[in-house]
């Protein structure tokens, strides 16, 4: 498919707007919603070129409209564009890369947030397991198929970067090597614990690897968010999710 465009339009407001990462081009996963849809709202308050990687068509499109409604422009035509994918699918994820090598020839910032807690054990059509899926599998083969824009779009002094949302959830990990998937003894909480600690090992694997004065590769904690995280689990998501936003900043 092709990729839909907006140009932001004039601000309506006096309001300085920075140019911070004037000239960048950012692609941010998991942007239709929560923290995701908040890192893209700064990063073209700041001056960046973003496409929103989303599920949901509707949803996705959605959210780019209200940010722009939210942030408007100063500085004239920056873009926000977005792309549609199931990052739980390897083929979503080879055929969203494509589509991404073809129209970026260069990538400042990758931020792979998509992510998701699922609390029965299911299986992609791919066989995997769903949070493994999601979660680890989506930021190793989406990071991998975009690492020639990512060096490309380094300069001397300015590295780009790979960003992963991890968790402290990493701290109740319970890995099994010998089944990363969980296919015995599931529990969708430890689960998602365990693909937070694999977004670390992977960070610091591919930070092993690429040169820093090209590629910086990190892992972040957000803190606690109050988003929609949990509640796709029915009524046991939705009493988490209450739980939660007692200790949530907004995103």
């Amino acid at each position: 498919p092709c990729p839909r465009r907006i140009p932001l339009r004039q601000a309506m407001t006096s309001r300085p707007s920075s140019t911070l990462l004037e000239g960048k081009t950012i692609v941010v996963t998991g942007a239709s919603d929560g923290i995701g849809k908040a890192a893209v709202r700064a990063y073209l308050a700041a001056g960046a070129s973003v496409v929103m990687i989303g599920r949901n068509e509707a949803k996705t499109a959605a959210a780019a409209h209200a940010i722009l409604r939210e942030i408007g422009s100063a500085a004239g035509r920056r873009a926000i564009s977005w792309e549609i994918a199931d990052l739980s699918r390897v083929e979503a994820v080879h055929d969203l890369a494509d589509r991404l090598l073809a129209r970026l020839p260069r990538i400042d910032v990758l931020a792979n947030n998509a992510g998701a807690m699922f609390m029965d054990r299911e299986v992609t059509p791919d066989g995997f397991e769903r949070t493994f899926a999601l979660n680890h599998l989506s930021y190793v083969a989406l990071t991998l198929r975009l690492l020639a824009p990512l060096v490309a779009a380094s300069r001397p002094g300015a590295p780009s970067r790979v960003l992963n949302v991890s968790s402290r959830a990493h701290q109740n990990a319970r890995p099994a090597l010998d089944d990363l998937q969980r296919a015995h003894h599931f529990g969708g909480w430890t689960q998602y614990a365990n693909t937070k600690l694999y977004n670390i090992w992977f960070t610091r694997s591919l930070a092993k690897r690429l040169e820093p004065s090209r590629v910086v590769t990190q892992a972040l904690h957000p803190g606690v968010v109050s988003t929609q995280f949990a509640t796709n689990n029915g009524r046991v998501g939705r009493l988490l999710r209450r739980v939660m936003d007692v200790v949530s900043v907004a995103p």
